[in-house]
């Protein structure tokens, strides 16, 4: 993980940004003081925090490990999707599965105000 001064990350937000987004990789900026924060893409944020909320639900949980034993076998078969997409598929499987909006759906219009 990279490291930033606040300094270094106000002089070039902008290369930051990009940087953090392409990378897919957080990066810490550091305080004159030593506190620290943490960049890290919008995208990344929400795959994180639905990975968080798929797992704090034990039964989700174990179903989840379940199939990654299962594709780590090679148990796996492949599904064409239609013209609609992966963001369809997920937003529909996250509604009737897990019955939740999309993290992508709940943030991606947030505001930047």
């Amino acid at each position: 993980m990279n490291a930033v001064t606040v300094k270094d990350a106000k002089n070039n937000l902008e290369q930051l940004i990009e940087q953090v987004i392409a990378d897919a990789e957080p990066t810490i900026v550091v305080s004159e003081n030593g506190q620290r924060v943490v960049f890290l893409s919008l995208d990344e944020y929400n795959s994180w925090k639905e990975t968080l909320y798929l797992l704090s639900n034990p039964a989700n949980a174990a179903r989840l490990r379940a199939s990654i034993v299962e594709a780590e076998a090679g148990q796996v078969h492949e599904q064409e999707l239609d013209d609609r997409g992966e963001s369809f598929l997920h937003c529909l499987l996250g509604k009737i599965i897990f019955g939740f909006r999309s993290t992508t759906e709940n943030f991606s219009s947030a505001s930047t105000s």
